[in-house]
């Protein structure tokens, strides 16, 4: 027999597997693990939305997590920026990088990002990163402009977040104010 539900049951339904009832996760990544990927535009206010998930995560303890690479930040669903499991980014940015390859075909037209120019861009980057080295944004700008490749704003941006689709790179830890990539 199926029963039928009040807003407020589904509210509470809804409370409670989002862990913002009693008994919250462990940690940040198991909260990103749950559910499948967090909208990070905002990065402050995304590390608080894990932290109001689990058991008392403090800022600090979220920060570290993401620093050791136990949930990463990348463009995932659509040009934004979303958290992910380590374990999960391959298999998750299969399905909705074409989409979004798509989606940025405009941008790539209107600021003469061709394919080969994107294509150079991924492997000045990979090089960069190979090693096990981090680099921020303006650095892997630098090294775009030795390349004589685009290496400013949005298309250094759309140039990272293409390397970023294709699975060569994702977030590293943060240096001081910055986001690395890796």
């Amino acid at each position: 027999m199926v029963t039928e539900m009040t807003r407020t049951d589904v509210l509470q339904r809804r409370l409670a597997i989002q862990r913002l009832l009693d008994g919250g996760l462990p940690s940040g990544a198991d909260v990103v693990r749950l559910l499948g990927c967090v909208q990070s535009q905002e990065y402050a206010h995304a590390l608080w939305s894990l932290g109001m998930r689990t058991d008392r995560l403090s800022a600090a303890e979220g920060q570290a997590e993401f620093d050791s690479g136990d949930f990463l930040r990348t463009h995932i669903l659509r040009p934004t920026w979303h958290f992910v499991a380590a374990e999960d980014i391959r298999w998750i940015l299969e399905v909705p990088a074409p989409r979004v390859q798509r989606l940025n075909q405009t941008i790539y037209r209107q600021h003469s990002l061709d394919p080969a120019t994107l294509d150079h861009g991924v492997a000045v980057i990979a090089e960069q990163l190979r090693g096990g080295r981090y680099r921020t944004r303006a650095e892997l700008g630098e090294a775009l402009a030795d390349q004589r490749l685009p290496n400013q704003g949005i298309r250094l941006a759309y140039i990272v977040m293409n390397a970023e689709l294709e699975a060569v790179i994702c977030s590293g830890p943060t240096r001081g104010a910055q986001q690395t990539y890796a």
